[in-house]
């Protein structure tokens, strides 16, 4: 039920954005935020996935250290990893600049800044998903963040900032921030409640074989999902997007 609230919200979503912003500056937007979310999917490296495997196994066997463990790291690990790759993307945009059509240059920059909240948010899908919370798994990510960039960016044309994809990334950004942060301080506060305060394991080198294939599958499945987009993105103007 929630995935299909989610498309009924995806479409009036589409819907309101293309009227407000036109087909052009609603094109830009549309390709940042799927390329974003796919670039911060695949910077959790199969982590978001791995640990649905890991954490009711620690659990059941008791290994609370080991449990512990793979909480943490995790959420480190996505941290970093989809922070080093927003900053080596938005130098990425930089530096080829020159070869990008100019209406792209800095909405990519500025989309970049979601990159670790969306990686952060998948994982934490991952974990409530481990821990059978399917509410607290799927609501953030289908139903409180697009409504969110709705009601963002409804604020800011109330605003009167300019109707176009940088003032639709910057709504995209405070919902997805504010969306991942109230998610992590759910998540965290249940994961509180079920395993008590202790010492902690880390085996990261098992959890990253394990994740390594797991990101190589997901990541080809997730590109061919959405590369009717990216397709579309690359070769023709962002009206056809």
């Amino acid at each position: 039920s929630i995935r299909i609230i989610s498309a009924l919200i995806a479409f009036v979503s589409q819907v309101l954005m293309a009227r407000w912003m036109g087909s052009f500056e609603y094109g830009i937007s549309v390709l940042v935020w799927v390329t974003m979310v796919i670039v911060g999917n695949l910077a959790c490296l199969g982590f978001h996935t791995s640990v649905i495997r890991f954490i009711p196994e620690y659990r059941e066997r008791g290994m609370l250290a080991e449990l512990r463990g793979i909480v943490l790291a995790s959420r480190l690990f996505v941290l970093v990893a989809s922070t080093l790759i927003a900053g080596l993307g938005a130098l990425g945009v930089w530096l080829a600049s020159d070869r990008i059509e100019n209406y792209y240059v800095i909405p990519f920059i500025l989309g970049v800044i979601c990159l670790p909240m969306i990686g952060l948010g998948d994982l934490l899908q991952g974990l409530a998903r481990a821990n059978s919370w399917a509410l607290l798994a799927l609501s953030p990510t289908y139903l409180v963040r697009p409504v969110l960039i709705l009601v963002f960016m409804a604020l800011m044309l109330g605003l009167h900032y300019v109707p176009d994809a940088k003032t639709a990334i910057f709504a995209s950004i405070a919902a997805t921030y504010v969306t991942t942060l109230g998610q992590l301080m759910a998540v965290t506060s249940r994961m509180d409640q079920k395993v008590p305060p202790g010492p902690m394991t880390v085996h990261f080198g098992q959890w990253i074989l394990v994740s390594l294939p797991i990101f190589l599958v997901e990541s080809f499945f997730f590109l061919l999902t959405n590369a009717d987009v990216l397709m579309v993105g690359a070769y023709l103007p962002p009206n056809d997007v």
